[in-house]
């Protein structure tokens, strides 16, 4: 846009090139920061009087580094394809309000 201003590119091959080199520098950088799905491994907590919420404990798997990022979260499930996730801090759980389930997921196929 700003070489069309400027009277610099002015032919249909330019043009195109420059649309390509935005691309892929878009595709680079969303590759490089995309860390990925977490993944429920255990379902720690089930809330007695609503069923749809739990506590789960998640790994993500790193893209360039050995290992996972761990995370406990507490999910909020409003459908079968939404959810809303908090972070939970399970030391300060109210234990009358969730029974323990301790439900191995796995869905990342750790062994």
């Amino acid at each position: 846009m700003i070489g069309l201003f400027l009277k610099k590119l002015q032919t249909n091959w330019s043009i195109i090139l420059v649309f390509i080199i935005i691309g892929i520098l878009c595709g680079l950088k969303a590759f490089f920061t995309w860390g990925g799905d977490w993944k429920t491994q255990t379902v720690l907590y089930r809330n007695i009087d609503n069923k749809n919420k739990t506590i789960n404990f998640q790994l993500r798997a790193d893209r360039f580094a050995f290992g996972y990022k761990k995370r406990i979260v507490g999910i909020y499930h409003l459908a079968p394809f939404m959810e809303w996730t908090t972070d939970v801090d399970t030391l300060y759980l109210d234990k009358s309000k969730w029974e323990k389930v301790n439900l191995q997921l796995n869905k990342m196929k750790l062994k």
